[in-house]
């Protein structure tokens, strides 16, 4: 992703490839409510609401991709970074994450345990 707000454009690449900062987590018609509560990133293309979730990796570090509102994989040693430690699939609460340090979405249901190496 490119860009912001709802001038953001988007490539679509393997889930799996370092530069897929985000994954489709839904679509919705234009005319429906937003996304979900939680930290989606919402585009709108001609036709449909798009809710974009972190495409997070347990055992990855990530750095603030400032111009997209996002995270991109990083150094761990910035000072910025965050480590995603698990991620757990099925649930949004957070209490199995060391700490209860974690990141909920509601829709797909996954919550992502968030660490902070520098402050470690």
């Amino acid at each position: 992703m490119t860009g912001a707000d709802d001038a953001a454009k988007t490539e679509i690449v393997d889930c799996g490839s370092p530069t897929g900062t985000f994954k489709l987590a839904s679509t919705r018609k234009l005319e429906e409510a937003g996304c979900p509560e939680g930290a989606y990133r919402e585009i709108r293309t001609q036709s449909d609401l798009l809710c974009l979730m972190p495409n997070f990796v347990a055992g990855t570090c990530y750095v603030p991709d400032e111009p997209n509102a996002g995270f991109k994989a990083g150094d761990c040693g910035s000072q910025e970074a965050i480590r995603v430690s698990e991620v757990i699939e099925g649930t949004t609460d957070p209490s199995g994450c060391p700490d209860g340090s974690g990141l909920g979405y509601p829709d797909p249901p996954v919550v992502f345990c968030i660490e902070t190496p520098e402050a470690e």
